[in-house]
């Protein structure tokens, strides 16, 4: 699996949120009142839709977040599991930027120092390797030309890849590319207050995925977990916690440039369509 894979399936991160146990019944179900088959389906996709359209509002009213972040990537035909440690940073610009910073690896009960990033600047994404000393950089925005202002890139739109974090969530473009159910009672989550909604996409996923669940709190309605599950069984789950909304960013955690220490190897690959101009620092 390449680099690039590995954290697509990272970031298509379900949010964590408990579920409001005295209104659901056991078992997890699509949440509807008692009706026909066909009522039924359908009072489920208007509370999901309900959901979706305060989630959108609150969104819009997020300008930054930062986050403790736990990323569990389990690989059920192996049963291997691994838990790496970090924080999200969020600016919602325009342009967006974001960086998931990671900094410890927990793997058969032995924790390690592990540090790998991963930061866009609304321009540039990187992937950062401290381990390997390995950097790199991909431009996966138009850069500005005369007459033409820079177009941005949104890498955590839902469905969008190579990257989902349900901050931004919009619900038009949600509903384009997924069906959506509103789940009771919420499965990924002991919390006392969260709405978990399941993503199924309509499509083929490029990829890989067949499934989302995202989990918000009911009452700041900020995403805490993102379960997702891919076609070959593979299960991974982003839980944030810690959550601080609309406080200062340092902007040195998002800053791309490359590190310019002996024995680095710096691969950047511009937006243009012809080979990526790949230097070395050796």
């Amino acid at each position: 699996m390449t680099r690039i894979r590995a954290l697509a399936i990272l970031m298509t991160f379900t949010a964590n949120t408990a579920c409001q146990a005295a209104d659901a019944p056991t078992g997890s179900i699509v949440a509807t009142d008692p009706a026909t088959p066909a009522d039924h389906q359908t009072s489920a996709d208007n509370s999901a839709k309900s959901w979706l359209d305060r989630i959108e509002k609150r969104a819009s009213q997020i300008k930054t977040l930062h986050a403790k972040i736990t990323y569990d990537r389990i690989q059920q035909l192996v049963g291997d599991r691994q838990r790496r440690f970090g924080r999200l940073v969020y600016a919602a610009g325009p342009p967006g930027r974001f960086a998931v910073l990671f900094d410890r690896l927990l793997v058969d009960n032995r924790l390690d120092h592990d540090e790998r990033q991963y930061i866009f600047d609304g321009q540039w994404l990187v992937e950062r390797y401290d381990d390997e000393k390995l950097f790199i950089k991909r431009q996966i925005a138009p850069p500005p030309r005369p007459g033409h202002p820079a177009q941005g890139a949104d890498p955590l739109a839902l469905g969008s890849g190579p990257f989902a974090l349900p901050i931004n969530m919009q619900k038009d473009k949600v509903l384009q590319r997924f069906h959506v159910e509103l789940i009771r009672p919420c499965t990924l989550s002991d919390q006392p207050d969260a709405i978990q909604l399941r993503l199924t996409p309509k499509a083929t996923d490029s990829n890989g995925f067949t499934r989302m669940d995202l989990v918000y709190n009911r009452r700041s309605l900020l995403p805490l977990v993102v379960s997702t599950l891919d076609d070959s069984e593979n299960q991974s789950v982003i839980t944030l916690s810690e959550l601080r909304v609309n406080t200062p960013i340092d902007d040195g955690v998002l800053d791309t440039t490359a590190p310019t220490e002996r024995g680095w190897r710096v691969e950047v690959k511009p937006w243009e369509d012809r080979p990526a101009s790949t230097g070395s620092q050796e």
